[in-house]
């Protein structure tokens, strides 16, 4: 059975993939090495101590942030982050994702600074559209994860999107884009922009 939102959020999800499709190559390069600038500068505190940032492999026409990526896995029907660090081994996860091998250490949600989530879309009440597997609700809807700060990650042209939003949707602190980083709510210890 499907949420009254779940055919506007398949409208909206086939929209925002034909206009993403249709940008430039260029146009997504420049918006990530925006971002991976941005982030640098917003995360140098909090790796300085300790705190881990978990990324994503991009998929499909996603903000590559690999220079930033801690490498999240799919294992036993959910989302596992784990230790990867540039010329790690990788292995197609239950997806066919390039993920840390099964091997890898893992990182626990209480180790995580912040969590970089891909998006289709974003609200301006930081509920996120995705491909619709909800990989990352479940995630963060879990005892361990629910405190975890969590940013999502798109082009500023997909943000302010009108996505309705179900039980299970679990809202993002914030964003960024090229124009820089947006908090919605500031997670603990996080300075404001």
């Amino acid at each position: 059975m499907h949420s009254p939102a779940y055919e506007a959020k398949a409208q909206l999800r086939r929209t925002l993939l034909r206009q993403r499709k249709a940008l430039a190559a260029t146009t997504a390069q420049l918006a990530a090495a925006q971002v991976v600038a941005t982030l640098r500068q917003a995360l140098a505190h909090w790796s300085a101590a300790g705190g881990m940032v978990g990324a994503y492999w991009p998929i499909g026409a996603e903000l590559d942030l690999r220079e930033l990526l801690q490498g999240p896995a799919i294992r036993a029907g959910g989302l596992q982050f784990q230790r990867w660090h540039p010329g790690d081994p990788l292995e197609a996860d239950a997806c066919g994702v390039p993920a840390p091998c099964a091997a890898a250490a893992e990182v626990p949600a209480a180790r995580m600074a912040l969590v970089l989530v891909p998006c289709l879309g974003l609200s301006r009440r930081g509920i996120r559209l995705g491909y619709g597997g909800g990989w990352f609700d479940r995630m963060f809807a879990e005892a361990d994860w629910r405190g975890c700060p969590r940013l999502g990650v798109l082009m500023d042209a997909f943000t302010d999107q009108p996505i309705p939003r179900d039980p299970w949707d679990q809202p993002l602190h914030g964003w960024v884009s090229e124009v820089g980083l947006t908090w919605l709510r500031p997670p603990m210890g996080w300075p404001a922009e």
